[in-house]
């Protein structure tokens, strides 16, 4: 499917700053009334590294050959122009990790809202059909993005999703992020979708408990392990197999047809 691609920036406001939140928006070539997915990315130790357009550009053609309109943000603190970690700019009364995770997942919650915003305003978007996904930390902010119900937002892709991910290691308060899922669930109205791979080398299978708390507070997900895989499904490693299983869940969410 032949697409265009223009790189935007979206103003976002904290307290008396406004920062810049950089978007990539691919969309089929003169398709209207598209439906739409936003793509967040990760956060690794290097904010170069995490703010690359490049992770989902090869899962954005697979999604746009879907007839997506694929947005990949930047968020603030990201970049080479890096500005303030707001993620971790923590208020001094956040002094336990579930508490720091918390604020982390709202920042990231309201910038989701500001971009779901924005995409909603483009002129080829159909405004009421949209996915909310995300890798990592930013499938994590997928999660709490759920937890808020925003205006067309049909579905929640998890890729990876969590918080306190080390290389090969358990990751950090694994108990609180269990917590803060379980709470998001108990707020959500969309079923959402979770694609781990079993050889995680950042969250091991602590998915499972997370997912297990999802459950017990009255969320409804779909948990997908794909045998063989690592952190980065999301990437070019299983992307044909991630592509499909979007597509599925896509379709069983009314957001494309087969």
């Amino acid at each position: 499917v032949p697409t265009l691609r223009e790189n935007k920036e979206i103003d976002y406001q904290v307290g008396q700053k406004t920062y810049k939140i950089k978007v990539a928006v691919i969309h089929p070539e003169d398709r209207k009334n598209t439906p739409y997915i936003i793509l967040n990315h990760g956060r690794a130790s290097e904010h170069l590294e995490q703010a690359d357009f490049t992770y989902f550009l090869e899962l954005g053609r697979y999604l746009t050959n879907m007839g997506f309109t694929v947005v990949i943000p930047i968020r603030v603190g990201y970049g080479r122009e890096r500005e303030t970690d707001i993620e971790s700019d923590f208020p001094v009364n956040a002094r336990t990790c579930q508490a720091k995770l918390e604020f982390g997942a709202e920042v990231m919650a309201d910038e989701g809202r500001v971009i779901n915003e924005f995409v909603r305003s483009l002129p080829y978007i159909n405004p009421e059909n949209g996915i909310m996904g995300g890798h990592s930390f930013g499938g994590a902010m997928a999660v709490a993005v759920g937890g808020h119900n925003l205006p067309g937002i049909k579905g929640i892709v998890s890729l990876s999703g969590g918080m306190g991910g080390k290389a090969n290691s358990e990751p950090m308060c694994k108990d609180d992020t269990a917590r803060i899922f379980e709470n998001y669930s108990k707020l959500t109205n969309v079923p959402e979708l979770w694609v781990y791979g079993d050889k995680d080398d950042r969250l091991k299978n602590a998915y499972q408990g997370w997912y297990d708390s999802f459950q017990k507070g009255g969320g409804t997900a779909q948990l997908v392990v794909i045998n063989n895989g690592t952190h980065n499904i999301g990437s070019s490693e299983r992307i044909s197999e991630v592509s499909k299983i979007i597509k599925q869940y896509a379709i069983e969410r009314g957001v494309i047809s087969e």
